[in-house]
């Protein structure tokens, strides 16, 4: 368990003999010792040099499974560091490259599908949800038959919620996460209770919205306009708190 030692003679042998059939093997060990050393990105890189360099090698599936589960663990290496704050978005990031790298290396292979999901994941956790977005619906036409196309489905979901709520209010893109959310529920009836959970959370968003816009109109004495919101706010979110106070707005709005 000498990985540093190991690596450097591994390291001698690649360099100095590149022609040999030990040269494959001695790349794969050397980015097991890394592994092994916590050097993630690292040992990612002598992996993907093994493909690369010997494509006739028996430990590509290996290698590929290897990859992905790196993957996951750089991007709880960069959760539990201040890498994971500095990264600015759009810049290269060695997290999605790895897991864009599985992708490539076996585009129908068995961590294909999980690695497009774990790219939206990780971008949803860096709070990038256009760039999440894109990915979680990459994973839905890309693997539509797999396990991670539902969870996509979910995900994708979330973040057209989240991007209705916390950006500037965006009413088509909350209407878009209703729906979706919707069909989640026909399509998987075992989720229909947290679907339910997050459309009551979006209709109580929109009825918000609904209701600032008339007190908007209200402020600005448009009291025909302001009553139509609040009546829209009563008409269609009963159930929220918002209509009660819309009937409040309209009762105590001057009288023509």
């Amino acid at each position: 368990k000498q990985y540093e030692l190991a690596f450097n003679e591994f390291r001698k042998l690649f360099k100095s003999y590149p022609q040999v059939r030990e040269a494959a093997e001695a790349q794969y060990y050397a980015g097991r010792c890394l592994e092994e050393m916590d050097k993630y990105y690292e040992a990612f890189e002598h992996y993907q040099l093994v493909i690369t360099k010997y494509p006739f090698s028996e430990r590509t599936a290996d290698i590929i499974e290897r990859q992905y589960n790196l993957g996951n663990k750089y991007v709880e290496y960069l959760k539990s560091s201040n890498a994971f704050l500095s990264a600015m978005r759009g810049s290269t990031d060695k997290a999605t490259e790895i897991y864009e790298t599985v992708i490539k290396n076996a585009p129908y292979g068995d961590y294909a599908g999980a690695a497009q999901y774990k790219i939206g994941e990780y971008l949803w956790s860096r709070g990038w949800y256009d760039e999440a977005r894109d990915a979680f619906q990459k994973t839905i036409d890309d693997y539509p038959t797999s396990v991670w196309a539902k969870q996509a489905r979910y995900q994708l979901a979330l973040t057209d919620k989240k991007r209705s709520t916390e950006y500037a209010y965006d009413p088509q893109t909350s209407k878009e996460a209703i729906q979706q959310f919707e069909q989640i529920m026909e399509m998987y009836p075992e989720t229909s209770e947290e679907a339910r959970k997050n459309i009551d959370e979006l209709r109580f968003s929109e009825a918000q919205h609904q209701f600032e816009v008339g007190l908007f109109f209200e402020k600005q004495k448009k009291y025909n306009a302001a009553k139509m919101y609040y009546q829209q706010v009563i008409d269609r979110y009963p159930q929220t708190p918002w209509a009660k106070d819309a009937a409040g707005k309209i009762e105590a709005l001057p009288k023509p």
